[in-house]
């Protein structure tokens, strides 16, 4: 059996795009999946404020500028897959035009990370912006406090998470782009390392790959894939919210999921 050591570098298989919403696992994912030697990854590349492509500095044309030029559009994106094998994409970031543009010109194999608990989500993603706690190294950590959350902006939060990924689902299916989905529950919660080790295993045969055997590049995938490092996820976190019994009291149910329990 080829290994992911043996594989030659020029065989590349098609590009893909890692495509979620905003707190789904999807950093830890994309750094997962740029560990395999046989991948060259771009973080966010459409993203304003993370040295994108796609910003004044240097020349080069706006989002809202592509939209509006095409022709540019396309080079840029020719060049973006020219120095990479894939790249994460949160949902808003892009027109979905553009988005579906470059979906059926460069028929890329993509991999939809969703939430099934969109409450968590929402709660996460605020108090990520309330806290500048968005990755494993931020901190101070754990924070002294947290804030209470308004829960009316956490129920918008929840209506664009959901009516996106429904868009998203929709764009793949009817232009039959090659896809896979999977959810932040089935990578990170009560999932043992053999378990998360044979789902990136089917993740690298989806995008073309053999499987990692090195075992220090095993060993870095485990420390990553730890939910310890899922620092604004776990009910620990959420009681610790002043208000989160009357976020759990408006949002919490069957549709949106529970935050605590």
């Amino acid at each position: 059996m080829a290994t992911a050591e043996s594989t030659p570098r020029a065989a590349r298989c098609d590009p893909f795009i890692l495509l979620s919403s905003p707190r789904c696992g999807s950093t830890t994912l994309i750094e997962c999946l740029g560990m395999h030697p046989e991948l060259e990854v771009v973080f966010e590349p459409f993203h304003p404020d993370a040295g994108s492509i796609f910003s004044a500095e240097g020349g080069r044309p706006l989002c809202g500028d592509l939209q509006r030029d095409l022709a540019a559009f396309d080079r840029e994106v020719d060049a973006l897959f020219a120095r990479c094998d894939g790249f994460k994409h949160i949902l808003h970031q892009l027109a979905p035009i553009l988005m579906r543009r470059l979906l059926r010109r460069r028929r890329p194999r993509v991999l939809l990370l969703r939430r099934e608990n969109l409450l968590r989500q929402a709660v996460s993603n605020l108090l990520a912006f309330e806290t500048a706690i968005w990755h494993a190294g931020d901190g101070p950590w754990p924070p002294p406090t947290l804030p209470a959350l308004d829960v009316d902006r956490l129920a918008s939060m929840i209506a664009y998470y959901r009516d996106s990924q429904r868009v998203f689902a929709r764009i793949l299916e009817r232009d039959g782009v090659d896809h896979r989905v999977l959810t932040y529950e089935a990578l990170f919660e009560g999932r043992t390392w053999p378990e998360q080790q044979v789902i990136l295993g089917e993740l690298f045969a989806f995008l073309g790959r053999p499987p990692i055997v090195d075992p220090a590049r095993l060993a870095a995938l485990q420390v990553a894939l730890d939910p310890a490092r899922q620092r604004l996820a776990s009910p620990a976190i959420y009681r610790r919210i002043p208000n989160w019994r009357a976020i759990e009291a408006h949002l919490g149910g069957d549709a949106n999921g529970h935050l605590v329990g």
